[in-house]
């Protein structure tokens, strides 16, 4: 029976060796494109210097993907091999995670070094993609070690597979998905104002009038005090929070998840739920931030993103570990209530932060105009910061009732050591 469970598990281990190895392939292979395309010449001058900024951002991130899943192909190639993987690949081992508590002290220092290089193009076209992986990532693997702080939960394989394919996949799926519900309400819209505009033409022209101003150009304060009526009207704010606070919502902490799916069989506790939640929150979090730093900003507009941005990996594993801990308490329990109550929570508490977000990002423009102090935007981000402290919070409550739950697991554990005839 023990040599047939290997070749039971064995197609999953050459999946995730194959997948890991053609995404460590085309990461590369991107990254040196991505390259030599940033040093032909264009002709542009000054405007060529800046074009270098995003083209090190994304072949940085190209090759922090390729290193992510080399872990994944180590591991699975020991095991198909019959050997054990060597200690360095066991992320769980003593003293690393009180190095990675830690290393949040390097953050502020990381942040303000990049905040400083993004002022001189030609250094941040080569630098500042490396220092976006570490103001970026440092957040995420601080929140994740605090979160899955002593719960025992999958082995390190496993841990590395469900990153993986969270950190590789899932984007994408989910991107796809999300433009396939964008083009599906644009369609329904569409309808309505063409319906709407037969009956009443002067819709048509005044969607003429704006597109024509906007046309012409002129300052940005000109352009909002524009758009300003129509932003303001209810039908554009009930559509905006549709699909910023509803559709997206959905479609993320639906799928992004989707790793656990394929351990639906197994007898996966509430703690493996919730760890392979954090996974795959961590991961996403981490794509989405790397790819939000691939356009050219000011140094204050690179400063503002790193400290926005840094907070979003609490929401996404917050999120995930929610619906994480509600898959498995409904396939090993049959409590689907339980998962339908934690999926609600996860999307409400997402739909509140991108409301809070969009709020915060469109309410000074509106008030202020594009003269914004540092003050005045922080004063709109009140809300998302509450919300912020609110998420660490249950993070942190979630891993003690856990923890607890652990404890009387090992209790009675030893019980039924103690006292064979119970388990008889």
């Amino acid at each position: 029976m023990r040599q047939s469970e290997p070749a039971e598990k064995q197609w999953q281990t050459i999946l995730a060796l194959v997948l890991s190895a053609l995404g460590i392939a085309l990461s590369l292979v991107e990254a040196v494109s991505v390259i030599v395309m940033g040093l032909l010449p264009s002709g542009a001058g000054s405007a060529d210097v800046l074009s270098t900024v995003p083209v090190g951002y994304l072949a940085w991130s190209f090759i922090l993907s390729a290193f992510l899943l080399l872990p994944v192909f180590l591991l699975s190639l020991y095991r198909l091999r019959g050997k054990a993987a060597p200690k360095w690949l066991d992320t769980g081992r003593s003293g690393l995670g009180k190095t990675a508590l830690l290393v949040i002290l390097a953050w502020p220092v990381v942040t303000m070094l990049g905040w400083w290089i993004e002022g001189f193009p030609q250094v941040a076209g080569y630098l500042l993609g490396l220092i976006n992986i570490f103001v970026t990532g440092l957040p995420v693997l601080w929140i994740y070690t605090i979160s899955q702080w002593k719960l025992s939960s999958f082995t390190q394989e496993q841990k590395w597979q469900i990153f993986g394919f969270s950190f590789m996949v899932m984007p994408t799926a989910i991107i796809f998905a999300e433009v396939i519900a964008l083009v599906a309400m644009t369609v329904v819209f569409g309808l309505i104002y063409l319906y709407r505009s037969a009956s009443d033409p002067s819709l048509v022209h005044e969607l003429e009038f704006i597109i024509t101003k906007i046309s012409l150009g002129g300052d940005m304060d000109t352009i909002i005090m524009l758009l300003k009526p129509y932003l303001l009207r209810p039908t554009v704010i009930f559509v905006g929070l549709a699909i910023f606070s509803g559709v997206i919502p959905i479609i993320e902490e639906v799928l992004k998840p989707a790793a656990l799916w394929a351990m639906a069989g197994k007898n996966l506790t509430p703690r493996d739920g919730f760890v392979g939640g954090l996974i795959s929150g961590a991961a996403f979090a981490l794509m989405e931030n790397l790819m939000f730093f691939t356009s050219v900003m000011t140094p204050d507009e690179w400063l503002a993103g790193a400290l926005t941005r840094s907070t979003t990996g609490v929401l996404h594993m917050l999120g995930s570990g929610l619906v994480g801990w509600g898959l498995t308490r409904a396939w090993q329990e049959g409590k689907w209530g339980v998962l339908g109550r934690n999926l609600i929570l996860a999307i409400s508490f997402h739909g509140v932060w991108n409301a809070s977000a969009l709020f915060a990002g469109i309410a000074p423009l509106l008030i202020f105009g594009t003269e914004v102090t540092i003050w005045q935007n922080l004063l709109f981000y009140i809300p998302l910061i509450l919300i912020l402290l609110l998420a660490c919070i249950s993070l942190v409550l979630i891993n003690r009732r856990l923890r607890k739950g652990q404890v009387n697991e090992s209790d009675t554990l030893i019980v039924l050591e103690e006292k064979p005839g119970l388990h008889e």
